[in-house]
């Protein structure tokens, strides 16, 4: 991974008065239940996974420098928030929160023309313009979550001159164990020869994996919990060289917002500097089941995928779904990490 000049991590002359908060983790670390915590402000407009769901969006040059440049022209910046800032079926993501600005203050409304955009393609278009955040505005945050791979993301920071990056961390028991359950229900893609090898390509000079003195082979012939295993440890390792070079990089730790989500939330919006408002926080008591849900904020997806869980969820569920041979690979490769970044954040 490149090394981040923290002297040009800095926003330029531009027009843009929103800023972005970028958040990341190892995929089923409970980035998008996270997200919609933040996403509950009134002055916060969510973008799903963005980069990678709406690549196509880009021009492929700008993508390309985005990814590459490790930062952009003030002319490149604003198209590339301009893009980002447009509304989209495939990266706005329900539930939708009332918000201060235009059609955003109707999340009823929002929610219809957003599942009518999914059916017919001429209200797509039309719901691209309809629900643009605002980006000249002050005092409004651009959330982008993704749960890409590190490769590129310090490229990717500078270039959207990300004003805050908060990598949430899963213990590696929950995060694997969902993993290798939703491969099991055909709900996301396992750990395939291909994704393995793809893997493998752009990480095998990693430290980790170096140490390891790891081959193509043995990477192939891997369980999913091992493999899954040095993934995530490698995600982390890079995600601490980002911290350490990126003051307004921070980690979060999933399960101790889902056993104090109140008190952790409180502290981390104190440190994006919005007000922790009724919103916010009955969207919280809703989606940890403390409190009844109301039906014009929910989600579409299946339980799996959804933001809202049941007061009785199990962070201790992982027992059920690991072998004894998964946990050793587990506690072999990603337990002990876990453990550094918990103790370095006290």
């Amino acid at each position: 991974m490149e090394r981040i000049d923290k002297e040009v991590w800095s926003p330029m002359t531009s027009k843009i008065k929103s800023e972005i908060i970028f958040v990341a983790g190892f995929p089923r670390s409970g980035t998008t239940w996270f997200s919609n915590i933040i996403n509950s402000h009134s002055k916060v407009v969510y973008r799903h996974e963005i980069l990678g769901r709406q690549a196509s969006a880009f021009p492929a040059p700008l993508f390309d420098a985005i990814k590459h440049n490790a930062g952009l022209s003030d002319i490149d910046y604003e198209q590339a928030i301009g893009i980002i800032a447009e509304s989209s079926v495939e990266t706005d993501k329900p539930p939708f929160f009332v918000k201060d600005h235009g059609l955003l203050k109707h999340p009823q409304l929002h929610y219809f023309l957003w599942s009518a955009a999914k059916l017919v393609k001429p209200i797509a278009s039309l719901y691209l313009k309809l629900f643009k955040a605002p980006i000249y505005k002050e005092g409004w945050r651009i959330l982008v979550k993704e749960t890409r791979s590190t490769t590129d993301m310090t490229s990717i920071l500078k270039g959207l001159r990300v004003e805050h990056v908060l990598f949430l961390v899963r213990e590696p028991y929950g995060a694997i164990a969902s993993h290798i359950k939703g491969a099991s229900m055909g709900l996301i893609y396992g750990a395939s020869q291909t994704a393995k090898n793809r893997w493998f390509e752009v990480s095998k000079d990693k430290p980790y994996v170096k140490a390891l003195a790891l081959e193509q082979e043995q990477i192939e012939q891997m369980s999913a919990a091992e493999f899954l295993a040095i993934k995530w440890r490698v995600y982390y390792e890079d995600a601490v060289v980002i911290q350490s070079e990126q003051q307004q990089a921070q980690f979060c730790f999933y399960d101790q917002y889902v056993s104090q989500p109140f008190d952790c939330s409180k502290t981390l919006f104190e440190s994006l500097k919005l007000d922790f408002s009724p919103q916010v926080e009955a969207f919280i008591g809703q989606s940890t089941g403390k409190t009844a849900s109301s039906v014009a904020l929910k989600d579409s997806s299946n339980e799996y995928y959804s933001v809202y869980r049941k007061a009785s969820f199990d962070t201790e569920g992982w027992k059920k779904e690991l072998s004894d041979e998964d946990v050793h690979y587990i506690d072999k490769h990603a337990t002990p990490f876990f453990n550094q970044l918990i103790d370095s954040q006290e």
